[in-house]
């Protein structure tokens, strides 16, 4: 094999392997995108009232981690907390 064939047969390896890593970035890139859009969807802020909340930093980090690994938004987690938390007593 010459080295003419070498350069060829290397750059197409080369240029197969970023082909594959850049549809793999855009694949990823496409899915984080439509989470995202449904995430937004998800949640009217027209809708209800608004507070606000001082966390320390070591909480805030545990609920970004927490809402990031259920695939929510902070706002879709903490009212589904409250909810849980408001329902009426049973008596």
């Amino acid at each position: 094999m010459n080295n003419r064939t070498q350069e060829q047969n290397f750059s197409k390896k080369t240029l197969d392997s970023l082909k594959r890593i850049g549809y793999i970035c855009i694949h990823r890139a496409w899915t984080l995108s439509t989470k995202a859009e449904e995430m937004a969807k998800s949640t009217d802020r027209r809708e209800g009232r608004m507070i606000h909340i001082r966390l320390p930093d070591d909480l805030h980090k545990r609920l970004r981690i927490r809402v990031a690994e259920d695939e929510t938004t902070m706002q879709n987690f903490i009212a589904t907390l409250l909810e849980r938390a408001l329902k009426p007593k049973k008596r």
